[in-house]
């Protein structure tokens, strides 16, 4: 099942490490590559979407997603 970094938390970068983290399940995974850095995961990654910056705006491009909550 897909689903979000910030399902149960808004924070999702760990500040001492720059990795993501599920705030979740706690799975983190590297910034760059998006690759799972926990053995629960190996061989999963996250999926990247384009974005694009527009007035200071984050936009995500070629790709439908659900608004945020």
């Amino acid at each position: 099942m897909v689903r979000r970094l910030d399902c149960m938390h808004e924070r999702i970068v760990d500040a001492d490490s720059g990795r993501l983290t599920c705030s979740m399940h706690g799975i983190a995974y590297d910034p760059e590559t998006g690759e799972s850095l926990s053995v629960l995961c190996v061989g999963e990654r996250l999926q990247a979407l384009k974005s694009k910056e527009i007035d200071g705006q984050i936009y995500i491009v070629g790709k439908r997603v659900s608004p945020l909550p």
